[in-house]
C-alpha cells in the first residue's frame, strides 16, 4: 500500500469528500475496538484486487483519533458490517441500523470515558474543518463492546 503524506487541510478535505459521498463506511480509531474492528474488516473483505476500497489515513493528535479508516460500501454490506461489530465489539447493532449510517463508532466497555473524550475532540475537529458548515451533520452509528 503507498504512503502518501499530506497536509491536515487536505486530509480534512479528503475526509469531507468521503463523508459527502455516502459511498464509504468511515470508522475513526477512538478505541482499542476499532482498530480490532478495521483489521477485521480489511483482512475479510478487502483482499487482493478489493485492496483500493480500504484506506487508512493518520490524524494529528489535535483531531482526537489516532487514524480513521474507509471502507468502500460496495465492498461491504450494512449486513456484514454488522455482523463483523457484533463478532468484534460485541456491539448490539443490525444492518438496518446501519443503512442511513456513514460513520461507525466502535468502543469497549471499559474504554467508554476515554472513548468519549476522543470522539468529542473528532467530532470538533472535523466540524471545524467542514468545507460548507451550514450542512447537515452525517449520522454516526455507535458499537460499543459489551
Amino acid at each position: 500500500m503507498p504512503i502518501n503524506v499530506i497536509s491536515e487541510r487536505d486530509a480534512l478535505k479528503k475526509l469531507w469528500t468521503y463523508l459527502d459521498s455516502h459511498e464509504w463506511w468511515t470508522i475513526p480509531w477512538v478505541s482499542a475496538a476499532a482498530s480490532d474492528l478495521c483489521i477485521e474488516i480489511e483482512g475479510s473483505h478487502y483482499d487482493g484486487a478489493a485492496s483500493d476500497g480500504f484506506q487508512v489515513m493518520t490524524l494529528p493528535p489535535a483531531s482526537g483519533a489516532f487514524a480513521i479508516a474507509f471502507a468502500r460500501k460496495r465492498n461491504l454490506s450494512a449486513h456484514a458490517l454488522a455482523r463483523l461489530m457484533r463478532d468484534t465489539c460485541a456491539a448490539n447493532v443490525t444492518a438496518r441500523d446501519l443503512r442511513a449510517r456513514d460513520v461507525i463508532i466502535a468502543f469497549g466497555p471499559h474504554e467508554e470515558q476515554s472513548c468519549l473524550h476522543r470522539l468529542t475532540l473528532w467530532g470538533s475537529w472535523v466540524q471545524a474543518g467542514r468545507p460548507d458548515p451550514a450542512r447537515r451533520h452525517t449520522p454516526l452509528a455507535t458499537g460499543r463492546r459489551r
